[in-house]
């Protein structure tokens, strides 16, 4: 038996340790992820704002706004996909993930919900106008919300990405 051989607790158990990714390529990958986020975030705070400005919506603004809801919930799955992933996630960040993937999956899920309604208020904008503006009103309600959602959770993950760095050194110090 060589001295690199590990024995594991259970016969089913999988060793991960030989397929995790190192913190710097995984902290690559989020970097990549947030330029995506920040570009989709940036998109749907505008069309968000143009939306909840006017009193009169028109199905290019539904369009627009529901483009910028798809681009942003297209990176809050990039970011979830990158923290699902538990076999390839650097040690340092397995532990303190949990609470940031179940936000991001919150966040897609309302992002989704609301999409559905943009989607729904498109063909009836400039006709039904009791039903457009229940509608337009329930969007305006829960958009503000999300985007101040979103501004945490880009916080939030830089501030794991900050915490698992500091975790990973104080494993070197220890093992040093």
């Amino acid at each position: 038996m060589s001295s690199t051989t590990r024995i594991l607790a259970f016969p089913d158990q999988t060793d991960y340790s030989t397929s995790r990714q190192p913190l710097p390529a995984f902290a690559a990958d989020l970097r990549s992820g947030v330029e995506t986020f920040e570009r989709s975030h940036t998109a749907a705070r505008r069309a968000s704002e143009q939306f909840c400005r006017f009193t009169d919506i028109w199905p290019d603004q539904c369009e627009r706004l529901e483009a910028a809801l798809s681009g942003l919930i297209i990176a809050v799955q990039k970011l979830c996909n990158l923290f699902d992933d538990f076999a390839v996630l650097p040690q340092s960040v397995v532990s303190i993930r949990y609470q940031l993937i179940v936000a991001l999956h919150h966040l897609k899920d309302q992002l989704q919900n609301i999409a559905v309604k943009v989607r729904a208020l498109r063909p009836i904008c400039r006709t039904d106008r009791r039903q457009t503006d229940k509608q337009r009103y329930e969007i305006q309600l829960k958009l503000p919300d999300l985007v101040k959602r979103s501004d945490q959770l880009h916080y939030e993950v830089h501030a794991l990405l900050d915490r698992a760095r500091f975790l990973e050194q104080t494993l070197l110090r220890e093992t040093a």
